[in-house]
């Protein structure tokens, strides 16, 4: 009987063998989808299609404001193509929004010059009105903690700051907008907030930003010495919108953001891509809205080889700008064209991009023929803003959920939108129409997103609009 324990040990051993050789594949697999979904993988989500009822035209601040805006068309919904955490912008309501998914696809908005409600909840809050501060002041803190935005006046007396302190015992991440560097210096140490749309740059008003890590984005102006200098202290900084960057004054973007993922630049003297040499190398979204002439140069755009949102209304005013470094970014899922784009580049980058996800061709007058778009078979949203020969070709685009369409053709040939919409039942078709300043509106933002600079009129997009 000596043999049978040598039979057990060889059976332990077997076993055992067996065991590892489990574990070590289960360890590969591991590993291997680890490696696929953090390397591989298109891990790239589309915006949501998301409707509105309303009667006023309403905008997303992310991606492509100004480029366009859904433009109310009398007995239907507005619709956006938003993601979580965009922010909405209506001419009801001079306060951006914050968008949650978890809101859902339709949303029911209301308005008062005070405030804005999703269904019956108050979410955003203007305390320039008496109304408004009446409201605030007697808010439960139930209500309070609905709240995902407040305008803050240039002015606060002892009752408003009272009832802000409330506010951030209560609510103390609710997003912050602010009209001076008074009132930034008077609110901003009783919150933690998770944005700041802040007003002109009074010295060194903004480096009171640098107490909050927390932050994740940001609006300000970037026109005096220092202005960007406190910006790599906010790690948690994923989204930054700069107006009337001044690269001369200001300097370029700083090093060491690097968790920067969206990066919009509204009205700068910009040239080139020189001032953006610091930026992050995983930076996803870059929206440049340069006014013309500015025949600017794009070289080194390539070196964003994460870039998944380009937005180009950079606008010439002569000629096309020479979009070849496009060619380069191979992960590009939304792309917003300038406006001097030729058909020649039009159907280039179609051909190179075959993956686009959403497309943007506002005030395109270059591209006449929208044959290119038929080898886009992944597209899901496209806007349309040029005066097009005919729209049949989108009748073939069953991948699309949004389309927009200019206002100038929704008016001029009805009977082309009526096509889409019967083909397309499975996509919302909205009127479309570019920013304006001539519109009267628009200017309400002025005061409370600190776009000063708005106030000066530009030349094309009134010409457009008119």
């Amino acid at each position: 009987m000596p043999s049978q324990p040598a039979a057990s040990g060889a059976l332990i051993i077997k076993n055992g063998t067996r065991w590892s050789l489990v574990a070590a594949f289960a360890f590969i697999a591991v590993a291997g989808a680890f490696v696929y979904l953090e390397f591989f993988r298109d891990s790239w989500q589309p915006p949501q299609v998301v409707t509105i009822e309303g009667s006023k035209p309403v905008w997303s601040l992310f991606t492509s404001y100004p480029m366009w805006g859904s433009d109310a068309e009398e007995g239907a919904s507005q619709a956006l193509l938003l993601r979580d955490g965009d922010y909405m912008l209506f001419s009801d309501f001079d306060v951006p929004v914050r968008y949650l998914a978890s809101d859902g696809p339709a949303l029911k908005m209301t308005f008062n010059d005070w405030s804005a409600s999703l269904g019956e909840t108050i979410i955003a809050l203007s305390l320039d009105s008496e109304d408004g501060r009446k409201w605030f002041n007697s808010a439960s803190d139930a209500q309070l903690a609905e709240l995902r935005i407040v305008a803050v006046p240039e002015d606060v007396d002892a009752g408003t700051l009272a009832a802000l302190k409330r506010l951030a015992a209560t609510n103390p991440n609710v997003d912050l907008s602010v009209e001076s560097g008074a009132a930034l210096r008077h609110v901003l140490p009783l919150f933690e907030p998770r944005a700041v749309f802040a007003g002109e740059e009074e010295g060194a008003t903004l480096e009171l930003l640098a107490n909050q890590p927390q932050l994740e984005m940001l609006l300000i102006s970037a026109s005096k010495p220092g202005s960007l200098d406190f910006l790599p202290t906010l790690p948690r900084l994923r989204r930054l919108f700069l107006g009337e960057w001044d690269i001369a004054q200001a300097g370029p973007l700083p090093a060491g953001l690097t968790g920067l993922k969206s990066l919009v630049v509204f009205e700068s003297e910009a040239k080139d891509l020189s001032a953006l040499s610091a930026a992050p190398a995983g930076l996803e979204e870059l929206s440049l809205m340069i006014e013309g002439p500015n025949d600017m140069n794009l070289a080194g755009l390539d070196k964003f080889a994460s870039l998944r949102t380009l937005i180009l209304w950079v606008d010439n005013d002569s000629a096309p700008l020479d979009l070849s470094s496009l060619a380069a970014l191979e992960d590009l899922r939304w792309a917003g064209l300038p406006p001097e784009t030729s058909q020649e580049q039009f159907a280039a980058i179609v051909s190179a991009h075959p993956k686009l996800t959403i497309l943007e061709m506002m005030m395109s007058e270059n591209v006449k023929d929208l044959a290119p778009l038929r080898g886009l078979k992944a597209l899901q949203g496209l806007v349309l803003g040029g005066a097009y020969e005919n729209l049949e070709v989108l009748q073939e685009l069953t991948s699309l959920r949004f389309v927009g369409i200019s206002k100038k053709t929704w008016e001029e040939s009805p009977a082309q939108v009526a096509a889409v919409r019967k083909a397309l039942p499975d996509a919302v078709v909205v009127r479309v129409s570019p920013f304006c300043l001539g519109s009267g509106w628009i200017l309400l933002l002025v005061p409370v997103l600190g776009f000063a600079w708005l106030r000066r009129s530009s030349p094309r997009l009134v010409r457009q609009a008119a």
